[in-house]
């Protein structure tokens, strides 16, 4: 797809960042103990009611917790694949990566987390999911474990990112996930980035969201969320960025999903989803593992990531498509 008539929206960011082949990764079935030590964040905000962002005013829905693989929950069907990883095996595969930083994301499909275990394997962020949208009725839940997952993993020392897997249909709808996801993560230390995941093209709600219309309703979420001082990325899978959406109509930084020992995706991106058959310490069954190609130097203040310009060295924004041993 040429760039868009809405390219105006574009945020106006250096970094970008490509996404690819879905995954998804499966329940634990044997709960983990959590760490002793949990992070008092501040006190919860009063949820925002409505909220009015470029002319466009809608009603932040009321927080409702999902159910453990719930029926609404369209994540779960994702594809999984890519090889077998250990965190071990992931740090040899990109030994010779120069600026970089080595990560999962997580939701209620991950069940009970050992955060300390998770610490101690190397990894040194997660990108934890804060809710979804429903596939059938379209209501917004948080994820069951968001605030054990953050709390927990922002005690143990590592430093968390937060997704939400959307299924809006129109950019009124994205706007609502913008608003909800911001107040829901106020009182966090957020330091990685805040992600907008769309990946129903042509399924349940979503049958009639073409390109141009996933693209308007990812621009709005990802605008309104650098307008509350988050860094904002667009998440995609390589065949949805380059048959259904465009690199090129998003200027903010980019992660890819594509479970590949060496991809072929000819854009740039910033963060890299390789496998969703990750095994780490501290987690019961498989876990989708990435690479940043950037990193942080602290922990960011809470309600808002850090300031653009506070990453540690340069970040490399070229093309990354190897691994194992060879120089990037």
């Amino acid at each position: 797809m040429a760039k868009s008539d809405f390219e105006e929206e574009i945020i106006p960011e250096d970094n970008i960042i490509i996404i690819e082949d879905d995954i998804e990764p499966t329940p634990s079935e044997e709960p983990t103990p959590e760490p002793t030590e949990e992070p008092e964040p501040t006190e919860e905000p009063k949820e925002q009611k409505t909220i009015t962002y470029k002319e466009k005013t809608v009603t932040i829905p009321k927080s409702t917790v999902a159910e453990a693989n719930s029926s609404e929950d369209a994540e779960k069907d994702k594809k999984t694949g890519g090889e077998q990883v250990s965190q071990e095996k992931a740090e040899e595969m990109f030994e010779n990566v120069g600026q970089k930083s080595m990560g999962i994301d997580v939701s209620a499909h991950q069940g009970n987390i050992n955060w300390r275990e998770v610490k101690n394997s190397g990894v040194d962020f997660a990108m934890i999911r804060v809710g979804f949208r429903g596939q059938t009725e379209g209501k917004i839940y948080e994820d069951k474990y968001f605030k054990t997952n953050i709390k927990s993993a922002i005690a143990n020392g590592i430093k968390v990112g937060i997704y939400f897997y959307s299924t809006a249909i129109n950019e009124e709808e994205a706007l609502e996930e913008a608003g909800w996801v911001v107040n829901k993560i106020a009182p966090y230390n957020i330091t990685y980035p805040v992600v907008y995941d769309f990946e129903d093209f042509g399924r349940y709600r979503c049958t009639g969201v073409g390109g141009n219309e996933a693209t308007k309703n990812a621009l709005t979420f990802l605008n309104y969320v650098k307008s509350k001082g988050y860094e904002p990325m667009m998440y995609a899978n390589k065949n949805d960025i380059t048959r259904k959406m465009s690199r090129s109509s998003f200027s903010c930084k980019f992660w890819l999903a594509h479970y590949t020992e060496n991809t072929d995706y000819k854009g740039s991106f910033n963060m890299w989803q390789y496998t969703s058959n990750g095994h780490v310490p501290g987690i019961s069954g498989r876990v989708d593992m990435n690479i940043a190609y950037f990193n942080y130097g602290k922990v960011a203040e809470a309600k808002h990531t850090h300031n653009y310009n506070t990453l540690v060295g340069k970040e490399n924004p070229a093309t990354c498509t190897k691994t194992r041993k060879q120089n990037i």
